[in-house]
């Protein structure tokens, strides 16, 4: 029987269900290491206002500052490989979605 509609058949992805999964992974840990985070750069803030204010020598305060500072920098670098990685992810899978759109 003719129509007026034209139903296009279903778009069929090879979408890759663990991009969730690790999607989901990234965000837990990144809310896990938050805390570090936070409590490592108020350490090094105490510590350079110490350096500034009180009788501490300003060059110890600096090395300690920095120590501090290490694992958040390490951890954010860890956070931007991850969150790279999963963004490619997510370009390829774009790119076969609207490559198969668009045939």
């Amino acid at each position: 029987m003719l129509t007026l509609v034209r139903v296009r058949p279903a778009i069929k992805v090879a979408a890759d269900p663990s991009l969730g999964a690790d999607f989901a992974l990234f965000q837990r840990r990144r809310a896990a290491r938050a805390p570090v985070v936070r409590a490592c750069v108020g350490f090094a803030l105490v510590i350079v206002l110490g350096g500034l204010i009180g009788d501490f020598p300003r060059v110890q305060a600096a090395v300690g500052a920095a120590m501090c500072l290490a694992p958040p920098a390490g951890l954010a670098f860890m956070d931007a490989c991850s969150k790279s990685r999963l963004f490619r992810r997510l370009d390829k899978l774009r790119i076969e979605v609207h490559g198969i759109r668009k045939s």
